[in-house]
């Protein structure tokens, strides 16, 4: 990007040159400060812009290496060897259109202007369930800030409310979960995953999940719990 800014505001200021016939000692000096300038507008115009979460999941799977495996249940399975999920950094999130476990509607678009923070669990997941309690005082703790807090399972809508129905886990929770995690985002990492977003969709913030221990699974929760503090600094 920096070298066709460079050559983009190079031909411009060729023609430019032409035009006017300019043949002072100080060109050289006068053009290369042109070019600079020029290239630091392109990289601040070239950031406003939005980067695809396809495009960036493209980028992230070039070096990734696709293995399949089979499942006790039956269900066929895929590895993705070297697949950083980090790479992701940026990109805005993929567009979906759901509904939350108490009927209302929710897409994409309605949550522009607010902070996101996005949960990826399912209910057999050990590491999911160990950090609900940590993540709901996070809720407590956030209330009063501009941040929405989301949970999307795999668990199908029945044994998504059988749970609910046991346990507090005060995030929104958005059905469709399994479409959304594996269809929209291609989740390739582990769970729990959570994903923030910022006022504009754009990814600020990826933890992955760590092991089933009272350790692991604090470090993971106290660092989302840094990152959304340092966001009202």
């Amino acid at each position: 990007m920096l070298k066709f800014s460079r050559q983009v505001w190079q031909s411009l200021f060729e023609e430019i040159e032409k035009i006017i016939a300019f043949r002072r000692p100080n060109l050289r000096f006068l053009k290369e400060w042109t070019l600079l300038i020029g290239t630091v507008l392109l990289m601040v115009c070239c950031q406003r812009g939005e980067i695809s979460y396809h495009e960036a999941m493209e980028r992230c799977m070039e070096q990734v290496e696709v293995s399949e495996f089979v499942l006790e249940s039956g269900e066929k399975g895929k590895s993705y060897r070297n697949f950083d999920i980090n790479c992701l950094m940026g990109a805005q999130i993929p567009a979906f259109s759901t509904r939350t476990l108490e009927g209302k509607e929710v897409t994409t678009e309605d949550l522009r202007g607010k902070i996101n923070v996005f949960n990826f669990w399912f209910a057999a997941c050990k590491p999911c369930v160990a950090e609900i309690p940590a993540l709901n005082l996070l809720t407590e703790k956030y209330k009063d800030k501009e941040i929405d807090f989301f949970a999307l399972s795999i668990d199908d809508e029945r044994r998504l409310r059988t749970y609910l129905e046991q346990h507090d886990y005060h995030f929104t929770h958005l059905l469709n979960g399994k479409e959304i995690i594996r269809e929209t985002f291609q989740h390739k990492s582990g769970f729990p995953t959570t994903i923030v977003t910022d006022t504009d969709l754009r990814i600020i913030e990826i933890i992955v999940g760590r092991k089933y221990d009272a350790t692991t699974v604090a470090e993971a929760v106290n660092e989302l719990d840094t990152f959304l503090e340092t966001l009202g600094d």
